[in-house]
């Protein structure tokens, strides 16, 4: 998910701090923001409801897995595959 630091959380009096962090803009040119977290949300993230969180970098959800391959377990998913055919 995304991490609890200040840099990630609104902050009224610095709505530009996240620099290089995040390069993804809306198309009025503010920064993500997730609802849900309450943060803002870094580039290639989106909100999975089947884990709670934002994931890194999301693919799709995985019911051989039981999880959302995304960044941090989409190696494991394609060597599975791999191994299978």
């Amino acid at each position: 998910g995304i991490p609890d630091c200040e840099m990630w959380k609104p902050d009224a009096a610095k709505p530009d701090q996240l620099g290089p962090v995040a390069v993804e803009r809306k198309r009025d040119g503010t920064r993500r923001f997730c609802r849900k977290e309450n943060k803002f949300k870094p580039d290639r993230s989106h909100y999975s409801y089947e884990e709670g969180r934002n994931i890194l970098k999301m693919d799709h959800y995985c019911h051989w897995m039981a999880g959302t391959v995304g960044h941090r377990n989409y190696k494991f998913f394609f060597l599975s595959i791999l191994y299978v055919t």
